[in-house]
């Protein structure tokens, strides 16, 4: 099992995007609070890059899907990133 750096639990406004009672916008801009109190916003450049990108969907009336998959999973090559030993990974994103 992976010992995770940081955690981030964003599994009520995932389930009530996917059933439609949130919009992808909305969403965007949940996850991008959450990852911008994280304390490695500071000096990573690349989550900073994928926080200004979910902001930007954040602020667009009718985002493309196609775009904000292309930066979750920009997300989640960040978070399962290895940080130490074989084990240690950046981030355990919770959706479900």
């Amino acid at each position: 099992m992976a010992n995770w750096k940081y955690k981030i639990d964003v599994k009520a406004a995932w389930q009530s995007t996917k059933v439609g009672d949130m919009t992808i916008a909305a969403f965007a801009a949940y996850a991008a609070a959450k990852l911008k109190a994280l304390p490695a916003i500071e000096d990573d450049n690349e989550l900073h890059d994928i926080v200004e990108a979910l902001e930007t969907i954040a602020g667009d009336p009718a985002p493309d899907v196609e775009w904000f998959d292309q930066v979750w999973n920009s997300l989640y090559d960040w978070a399962d990133q290895v940080v130490g030993n074989w084990n240690d990974k950046m981030c355990w994103i919770r959706t479900f």
